[in-house]
């Protein structure tokens, strides 16, 4: 995958790294490249994610964006990473869709999600989720 890296003067520069290396790796490479001392850096993902000098060996998970279609067709985008719990991704479409986390059933190729991490449901960039409500009854 590609991260750009931008530096404090505003230069920016593309480095060609491997998703399964860890942030320390990352470092490594950057001091490599650039000459920036590893523990001078401070990395941010995208989405504004801070990564901390503590989480060298956490792996370079890239965030990326997949569909929620609600039950009247309308598609909302969001913004996630593979390690999302499901829990914390239905926390999330409650706030945005306004459907509490009991009421909701998420469904990605025909599988309900319940528990884990989108990852665990296969869920990858542009994947369309579908969001069902749950029925009502006595």
């Amino acid at each position: 995958m590609d991260i750009t890296i931008t530096m404090l003067d505003g230069t920016a520069h593309t480095l060609v790294v491997d998703p399964d290396k860890t942030v320390g790796d990352l470092k490594k490479l950057i001091h490599v490249k650039f000459g920036v001392a590893p523990n001078t850096q401070r990395l941010m993902f995208v989405n504004g994610q801070t990564v901390t000098l503590s989480e060298d060996t956490r792996k370079i998970h890239p965030s990326f964006q997949v569909f929620v279609r609600n039950d009247k067709g309308k598609t909302n985008t969001y913004d996630t990473s593979p390690d999302e719990t499901v829990h914390k991704f239905k926390s999330r479409v409650e706030h945005r869709e306004g459907v509490a986390v009991s009421q909701q059933r998420l469904v990605f190729q025909g599988r309900e999600m319940m528990d884990g991490t989108l990852s665990d449901y296969g869920v990858k960039e542009h994947s369309t989720i579908d969001l069902c409500l749950r029925l009502r009854g006595g």
